[in-house]
């Protein structure tokens, strides 16, 4: 079977759309009954391995960029990702399914209501649907809901970070390096207002802990900026470290020696955050927000603790009494059942379309 993956973002594009692609893409081209290839605009992709074809798009993809790759491909399934940090035009499904007579597949991994690039014009040419986040359906509009029924499929995240395992010595190492004799409190991920990386400096105690920052800071931000000025602001100066973007290795070792990983997430994180997903892998405490009623709580088998959203008094609560937890990190690899889930749903729609 022939695949052609359409997203207006791939690494190196730093965009968590891009990263999950190319993870999905690296495992699928491994798979002896699958050929993979990539429409994007990134002009040149990192580190694919060799049987990726890579086709170069305008920015944003347009028609005409779907119309040559699929002529040169030759696809069986043309799956487009939404939304990314490189626009993909909405009317392509419907172009591919209708006049390329090809089936389509669209992974969303943002809610309907939280994107503009997700909408009614995006399911015109729906064969089937991907989605990361497992209440994404009831969250649709019912008009919505009724033409992705019978067609969805709920496939989800996997960490795109290495657990690393550490030995106690190395733990203390790092931390010391890093921090001094301070208990290390971690942020991971990019860096927006609904991510909540201002309220670090809140949640944190100055007098105890070293605030890591796993992230980029772009200057030409406002939010961004606003971050940094609150790491050079007293009482944290001198206690806040911003590593900029790393290697996945490295940053697998960064949460490995972290005394707590912190998600204070205006509306909640979940298992479609590949961030939360390497977090909770390398087996240090990790603390987030819920927007889930019933979930709040610690949870022994993840070492994670949830606390309602917004309530930034029981979050520090619970930071406190959960510094220093630690499980065995899990370096179990999920993508393999992600792209055998993948192959599952090809199949079934390929079927139909004969």
């Amino acid at each position: 079977m022939r695949v052609l993956f359409i997203s207006g973002s791939f690494l190196p594009d730093r965009c968590g759309v891009a990263d999950y692609l190319w993870h999905l893409v690296e495992a699928m081209a491994a798979c002896a009954d699958v050929e993979v290839a990539v429409l994007s605009s990134c002009p040149e992709p990192a580190g694919c391995s060799h049987q990726v074809r890579h086709f170069k798009g305008q920015d944003p993809v347009r028609i005409r960029d779907v119309a040559k790759a699929v002529r040169e491909f030759r696809p069986d399934i043309v799956h487009v990702q939404y939304p990314s940090s490189r626009a993909v035009s909405r009317y392509i499904p419907l172009f591919v399914r209708r006049v390329l007579q090809t089936p389509v597949v669209q992974t969303w991994h943002e809610h309907y209501e939280e994107c503009n690039q997700l909408g009614w014009r995006n399911l015109l040419g729906l064969s089937g649907m991907v989605y990361v986040r497992e209440d994404l359906p009831q969250r649709l509009p019912p008009r919505l809901r009724r033409m992705v029924r019978d067609k969805s499929a709920y496939i989800p995240n996997a960490s795109t970070i290495p657990a690393v395992p550490i030995t106690n010595e190395q733990r203390l190492a790092i931390r010391h390096r890093i921090g001094g004799e301070r208990q290390l409190v971690t942020f991971f991920g990019f860096v927006n207002p609904n991510k909540g990386a201002d309220r670090l400096f809140r949640i944190a105690d100055p007098e105890r802990h070293h605030l890591l920052l796993i992230c980029d800071l772009d200057q030409a931000k406002d939010y961004c900026r606003q971050v940094h000025s609150l790491a050079l602001s007293e009482p944290w100066r001198d206690h806040v470290t911003i590593t900029g973007f790393l290697p996945p290795a490295e940053v697998g070792e960064l949460l490995a020696a972290s005394d707590a990983i912190v998600f204070p997430f205006a509306t909640g994180i979940g298992s479609w955050n590949t961030s939360v997903q390497a977090a909770l892998a390398s087996g240090s405490f990790v603390i987030g927000t819920s927007d889930n009623p019933g979930q709040p709580g610690y949870d022994s088998s993840k070492n994670m603790t949830r606390v309602p959203c917004g309530d930034w008094q029981a979050f520090r609560a619970g930071l406190l009494a959960g510094l220093g937890r630690r499980r065995e990190p899990d370096s179990s690899n999920g993508w393999p059942e992600i792209v055998t889930a993948h192959k599952e749903l090809y199949a079934k729609l390929h079927a139909e379309c004969r």
